[in-house]
Order: C-alpha cells, then structure tokens, then sequence
C-alpha cells in the first residue's frame, strides 16, 4: 500500500492505522495534535 505524504506530516493519522486499540493512542496524538 502506497503512503501518502500526508502521513508523514500526520504520524496520528498512522496510529489509526495500527490494529492497536486506539484508545492508548488518543492521548498520544492529542499532545502532538
């Protein structure tokens, strides 16, 4: 699967992507955010 470049400037995004629960994430990407 080709990675838009979009998704280096979101590593969040990517977060999403992982099929870890993305409830760990939230407050991750919501201080990078």
């Amino acid at each position: 699967l080709d990675k838009p470049p979009e998704a280096s400037q979101k590593p969040h995004f990517v977060f999403l992507c992982l099929p870890l629960p993305s409830t760990s994430f939230l407050p991750l990407f919501s201080n990078q955010d």
